[in-house]
């Protein structure tokens, strides 16, 4: 999709230097409908990102999530509210050729790490979960607790002796 002057008002937000996220169409209530992304003035449509309204708006970032010295363009925005509850959208594209980089969803993070199993008996339901952690990842959680424990109560320890100090 090639620029022109009049796409500039369009633009809603110049978020980083070389990056610039455009609506393709705002509704009455400001949602974005399809979006356009410009990475280094290159342009690409995207149709079906639908933010909910202005209130929220995309935010974008320009990092390196894959630790492959290259950045890429993460793209978050509010794709519905209600009740107190906001139903978040990320996409991590790929600033280069514009392909979107796979996000595991949480449902298939919670299928993979964790086994539950529901028994029902006369009196009671049970529920019983296991997660798939490898020995060392439940001990590197468990040294982390510890370490948090023990950091703790040298806080404590330190502000009993600024008060006794005091004395």
């Amino acid at each position: 999709m090639k620029g022109n002057a009049k796409d500039e008002p369009r633009q809603h937000r110049v978020l980083l230097p070389n990056v610039k996220l455009y609506p393709m169409k705002v509704d009455k209530y400001g949602a974005y409908i399809g979006m356009i992304v410009e990475i280094e003035g290159k342009k690409q449509q995207i149709n079906d990102w639908r933010s909910s309204d202005s209130t929220h708006k995309p935010v974008v970032q320009y990092i390196d999530l894959t630790n492959d010295w290259k950045k890429e363009v993460v793209v978050f925005y509010t794709e519905g509210t209600g009740t107190g509850l906001s139903l978040g959208k990320v996409h991590i594209i790929n600033p280069t050729n514009f392909k979107e980089l796979k996000i595991e969803s949480l449902d298939e993070i919670i299928k993979k790490h964790i086994q539950s199993k529901v028994e029902k008996y006369d009196d009671r339901v049970e529920v019983k979960e296991e997660d798939n952690r490898t020995p060392e990842e439940s001990e590197l959680i468990k040294l982390r607790k510890e370490i948090q424990r023990l950091l703790m109560e040298n806080y404590i320890l330190k502000q009993a002796a600024l008060i006794i100090g005091r004395k």
